[in-house]
C-alpha cells in the first residue's frame, strides 16, 4: 500500500509529463488515477470520454475485461458507421445534389468544394484539437492516403468512370506543391513566421478561387454550346418539315439535344444512373384543389417515420430482413432529427406534421449535442421555434409542399453534416482508445487506426454518391477533401505556433515521413495512370491502389515493431 501511494503521488507531481499512450503499462488498479491525472487523457473524447469511462466508470481490472471493452468499442464504431451510411444515403446525398444544382455547379467543382468540406470537417476538427504538429502532419497525410487509395480505389473498382481531365490534373499538381512545401518547412525550419503560415493557408484559397472560376467558365461554355445546338436543331426541323418522315427526324433532333452533356447542371439521380426528373410534377403529384388542408395528416406522419421501406422488405431475403430490423431504431432516430428534401420523391419528401416537428427538433438537437446539458439558449430556441412551427402548420397543406419548403434543403444538409461530423469524431475517439489498449504508439495510431476512424465515414459518403451515379464527383472529393484538410490544419497549426500559442517544435515522426513518401508516390502514380488511360478510372486502378495501401500499412507495422527503419533520418548524439 505505501508503494502504491507513492506511485499515485508521483502521478500527481509529474502529471504534466505523463502521456496517455502509456496507459497500457500502468497496473490496472492505478489506471483510473493515472488517466484522471494525465492532461491528454482528460482532454480526450467529444461527447463521451471513453478512456475515463472504461477505466473509472467500469473499472477494468484484468485483461479479460479489457478485451471485452475493446470488443464493445469496436461494435460501437460499427453503430456509428451505420448511422453515417443511413444519413449519407437518405439525407446528405439528396441535399448535396439539390444544393449543387441550385448553385449550377459541375460535378468536379461540387466534389472538391461542398463534398470535400462535408467529408473533412471532422478530420480538420480532430487535427486542430491536437497540440502536436508532428501528429497533425502524420494524421493529415495518412488520411489523404486512405482517401486516395482505399476510397478512390473502391470507386474505380465498383464504378469506373471518366474523370474531368484538366481539373483532375490541376488538383494533383496543387496537392504535390502543397505537401512538398510544408515538408520542406518541417525539414529546414524550427520556427515559422506568421506570414509564412498565412502563405501556406493562401495556397488553398488560390486553388479554391481557380476551381470555382473554372467551374463557372465551363458552365458558360456549356450554355453557349446548348444554344447553338438548339438553333441548329430548329433550322433542321424547318428544312425537313416537307419530307414524309418529318416526325422521325424531329424526334431524332430532339433526342440529340436532350442527350447533350451539360456539366454545369447536375441532374437528379437514382441509383447507378443519372436521370432527369420533372421537379414540378413530383412536387404537385398529390395536389388537388378540393382536398382538405390536413388530408391524411396522421397517416402521412407514420408513413414518413416508418423505418423499413415496404418495397425493400418484400424484395429482401431472411438475412437482409434481420439487418433491416436491427438498423430500424437508427433509421427512426435519423428521421425524427433530420428533415428530407428530395425532388425525386412525391411532394419532394414533404410531410406536414413531421416537418413542423422538425422546426422545433432540428435546431434543438445541435445545442443539446454540443452542451450535453440544459442551457438558457435551448429555452430561448424553443420559445422561437414553437410559434414558427404552429405558423407553418396553419399555413401549409398536406398534399403539396409550401414555398418555404426549400429551407428544409439547407436544414437537412446542415443536420446531416452535423450528424456525420459527430459520428466520425466519436468513432475516431473510440478507435484511439482501442489503439491505446493494444499498446500502440501515438504515431502509429495517428497513421493507421485514428485515420481509419475519420476516413470510414468519408468512404461511406463517397461510395453512396457514386452509387447514385456521381462517381466523378466522389473521386474528385478523394483529392479535394484531403488537400483542404492538410493545408488548413497544418497552416492553422503553424500560425498558432508562430503566435506562441503552441510550444511544440516542428519535427516529423517516423510515420509522418513514411506517409509523406507514400503520398508522393501515390500522387505520382495517379498522374501516370491518368495520362496513360486518358483519365478513365479503370477497375485495375482500384486493385493497384489497394495493393499500394496494404504495402503502406505493412511498412507502418514493421516500423512500429522496429523490424525495418522508417524514412526519417537517424539522430546523431555527440559523446562528450
Amino acid at each position: 500500500m505505501p508503494i502504491k501511494n507513492e506511485i499515485l503521488q508521483a502521478f500527481e507531481d509529474h502529471k504534466e509529463y505523463l502521456s496517455c499512450s502509456n496507459v497500457k503499462i500502468v497496473p490496472y488498479g492505478m489506471r483510473c488515477k493515472y488517466v484522471t491525472s494525465t492532461k491528454t487523457c482528460v482532454n480526450m473524447g467529444n461527447l463521451i470520454n471513453y478512456l475515463i469511462f472504461i477505466e473509472c466508470g467500469l473499472g477494468v481490472q484484468n485483461s479479460t475485461q479489457e478485451l471485452l471493452a475493446i470488443i464493445a468499442l469496436s461494435l460501437l464504431c460499427v453503430v456509428y458507421l451505420l448511422i453515417v451510411a443511413i444519413v449519407a444515403d437518405k439525407y446528405f446525398s439528396p441535399a448535396l445534389k439539390s444544393i449543387a444544382k441550385s448553385l449550377r455547379m459541375n460535378e468536379h467543382t461540387t466534389g472538391v468544394t461542398l463534398l470535400a468540406f462535408g467529408n473533412t470537417i471532422s478530420d480538420l476538427s480532430s487535427n486542430l484539437s491536437s497540440n502536436s504538429q508532428s501528429l497533425i502532419f502524420t494524421s493529415s497525410l495518412a488520411s489523404a492516403l486512405f482517401a486516395m487509395l482505399v476510397t478512390g480505389g473502391l470507386i474505380c473498382y465498383l464504378y469506373p468512370s471518366q474523370l474531368a481531365k484538366y481539373s483532375t490534373l490541376r488538383d494533383i499538381l496543387f496537392f504535390i506543391f502543397g505537401i512538398m512545401l510544408v515538408e520542406y518547412l518541417f525539414a529546414t525550419e524550427t520556427e515559422v513566421s506568421v506570414w509564412t503560415s498565412i502563405g501556406i493557408l493562401s495556397i488553398y484559397f488560390v486553388y479554391l478561387g481557380i476551381t470555382i472560376a473554372d467551374g463557372y467558365l465551363q458552365r458558360d461554355d456549356d450554355n453557349k454550346t446548348l444554344v447553338i445546338l438548339n438553333t441548329k436543331s430548329h433550322f433542321t426541323r424547318l428544312s425537313q418539315r416537307s419530307s414524309s418522315n418529318t416526325k422521325s427526324l424531329n424526334n431524332k433532333s430532339k433526342s440529340n439535344v436532350r442527350l447533350l452533356p451539360r456539366r454545369s447542371l447536375m441532374a437528379t439521380t437514382s441509383r447507378m444512373t443519372q436521370t432527369s426528373v420533372n421537379e414540378t410534377a413530383t412536387r404537385t403529384a398529390d395536389y388537388k384543389v378540393d382536398n382538405p388542408k390536413n388530408l391524411n395528416l396522421v397517416d402521412d406522419f407514420f408513413l414518413a417515420i416508418q423505418p423499413i421501406d415496404e418495397e425493400v422488405w418484400v424484395n429482401s431475403n431472411g438475412p437482409l430482413r434481420i439487418f433491416l430490423i436491427l438498423v430500424s431504431p437508427l433509421v427512426l432516430i435519423c428521421q425524427l432529427l433530420i428533415p428530407v428534401f428530395n425532388v425525386e420523391h412525391a411532394r419532394h419528401g414533404w410531410s406536414k406534421l413531421l416537418n413542423c416537428i422538425h422546426i422545433v427538433i432540428a435546431p434543438l438537437f445541435p445545442t443539446m449535442a454540443l452542451f450535453i446539458k440544459y442551457t438558457p439558449w435551448q429555452a430561448l430556441m424553443v420559445l422561437i421555434t414553437v410559434p414558427l412551427a404552429l405558423l407553418a402548420f396553419f399555413r401549409s397543406r398536406t398534399d403539396v409542399p409550401p414555398r418555404f419548403h426549400v429551407i428544409y434543403l439547407f436544414v437537412g444538409g446542415f443536420g446531416s453534416m452535423f450528424m456525420i461530423y459527430h459520428c466520425t469524431i466519436e468513432m475516431t475517439e473510440a478507435m484511439k482508445v482501442v489503439g491505446m489498449f493494444l499498446g500502440l504508439s501515438e504515431g502509429f495510431i495517428a497513421a493507421t487506426i485514428s485515420c481509419w476512424g475519420t476516413s470510414l465515414s468519408t468512404l461511406v459518403t463517397n461510395l453512396t454518391l457514386a452509387a447514385h451515379g456521381y462517381s466523378a464527383m466522389a473521386f474528385a472529393a478523394c483529392y479535394g477533401g484531403p488537400f483542404f484538410s492538410f493545408i488548413i490544419s497544418t497552416g492553422l497549426s503553424m500560425t498558432l505556433h508562430s503566435m506562441q500559442l503552441r510550444e511544440e517544435n516542428m519535427e516529423k515522426t517516423s510515420f509522418g515521413a513514411n506517409a509523406y513518401v507514400f503520398l508522393i508516390g501515390t500522387l505520382t502514380s495517379t498522374l501516370i495512370w491518368s495520362l496513360s488511360y486518358d483519365f478513365y478510372g479503370r477497375r485495375s486502378i482500384g486493385i493497384f491502389n489497394f495493393v499500394l495501401y496494404l504495402i503502406f500499412v505493412l511498412y507502418c507495422v514493421l516500423c512500429e515493431n522496429e523490424i525495418i527503419h522508417s524514412y526519417t533520418k537517424d539522430k546523431i548524439f555527440s559523446v562528450v
